[in-house]
């Protein structure tokens, strides 16, 4: 044990050993089947169909921790009054 936990001590600070923002392995892996099966769904019902153009919804993509999907918004107010009078409204 010693040994194990001194080779873990001496890995970098960016292994993934420390990462925080991936899936463990086990749902890594259920997450790309899921998405292999959802692949694989489209292409046979693509060839089952036999249409060019059948409406279906988006690719299947499991979102992973730290990926950032949804785009941060840009403070545009700088007004130190409306800032107060936005948190006044809630309560803060």
């Amino acid at each position: 044990m010693r040994r194990l936990r001194a080779l873990i001590d001496g890995l970098p600070g960016d292994a993934a050993v420390w990462r925080e923002d991936v899936l463990p392995p086990v749902e890594e892996r259920l997450a790309q089947l899921m998405e292999r099966q959802d692949a694989w769904f489209r292409a046979i019902f693509g060839a089952l169909t036999h249409q060019e153009r059948v409406p279906v919804p988006g690719d299947l993509e499991i979102v992973r921790p730290g990926d950032r999907t949804i785009p941060e918004e840009k403070v545009i107010v700088t007004d130190s009054n409306t800032i107060a009078a936005w948190f006044a409204k809630f309560g803060g």
